[in-house]
C-alpha cells in the first residue's frame, strides 16, 4: 500500500495500481476517469513510471451551469402546485427543485426586485377590486331589504294551495322587474317548498361575506 499525499492511499494488485481512496471524503475510485465531487472535478494521470509508479491527481476547474447553493431561494409560482401555493404567490424552495424542476417546466421564476414589486401592485389591485365588489353586494343588500315583500302571482287551487310551486327562477324573475336588480338564480336560497299562498322569507347570495333576506309574498293570480 503506497501513499499519494496527505489523506489519499494506493491500492496495488500484482505490482500495479488499481484504484486510489480518499480518506478525507471516505471513496475508493477505479482508475482511467474523471469523477466529480465535493464541488472539483479531479483527473487522474500516470506519473512517471519510471519514478514513482504512483497516481498523481490534478484538480481541474468545475463547469457548472448554477452556482451551488444551499440556502432556499424564493419564486414567484405561475401555475398552481399542490402543497405549495397558487398561481401568484411568493414561496421558498430548494434550489435544486426550483432549477431542476419548476423552471424548465415555467411553472415559476425566479423572484427579483422589479418582480416583487410587479406583484405587489397587483395584490394592491387585486385587493381594491375585492372591497369594492364587497361593498357593491351591500349597496345591493340595503336596496333590496328596503323593498319590503316581492309579490309572486301564481295559480291557486282549494285550500290556497299553488298550481305547482314557487322556484328559485319565478323569484329572481320578480326581483328583477321590481328593482332592476339581475339575480342568478343558483344564488337563491328556498328556505322550504313554496306551495301555498303566504309570505316566506327567502336568502340571497349577494357576496360571499353578503346575504341579503328578502320576503316574497304568494298571492293568488
Amino acid at each position: 500500500m503506497a501513499s499519494d499525499g496527505p489523506g489519499k492511499r494506493i491500492k496495488e494488485q500484482q505490482g500495479k495500481v488499481s484504484t486510489v481512496t480518499d480518506r478525507s471524503i471516505g471513496l475508493e475510485y477505479p482508475l482511467g476517469r474523471g469523477d466529480r465531487l465535493s464541488g472539483r472535478v479531479y483527473s487522474r494521470a500516470w506519473a512517471d513510471e519510471a519514478a514513482a509508479g504512483h497516481l498523481q491527481w490534478k484538480a481541474v476547474e468545475k463547469i457548472s451551469a448554477f452556482p451551488m447553493s444551499k440556502r432556499d431561494m424564493q419564486v414567484v409560482l405561475r401555475q398552481p402546485i399542490p402543497g405549495l401555493g397558487k398561481p401568484g404567490e411568493v414561496v421558498s424552495v430548494k434550489p435544486g427543485y426550483a432549477r431542476n424542476y419548476l423552471f424548465p417546466r415555467q411553472m415559476a421564476v425566479r423572484v427579483t426586485p422589479g418582480l416583487l414589486k410587479e406583484q405587489q401592485m397587483r395584490l394592491e389591485q387585486e385587493v381594491a377590486r375585492k372591497v369594492a365588489e364587497k361593498q357593491q353586494a351591500e349597496s345591493y343588500k340595503t336596496a333590496l331589504e328596503t323593498i319590503g315583500r316581492f309579490v309572486v302571482r301564481k295559480k291557486v287551487g282549494e285550500n290556497d294551495l299553488l298550481f305547482g310551486q314557487v322556484t328559485s327562477a319565478d323569484i329572481a324573475e320578480v326581483v328583477l322587474a321590481t328593482s332592476g336588480l339581475d339575480i342568478d338564480r343558483r344564488n337563491i336560497s328556498l328556505p322550504e317548498e313554496i306551495k301555498k299562498t303566504g309570505v316566506y322569507p327567502v336568502q340571497v347570495k349577494l357576496h360571499p361575506e353578503v346575504t341579503a333576506t328578502l320576503r316574497i309574498q304568494v298571492t293568488p293570480d
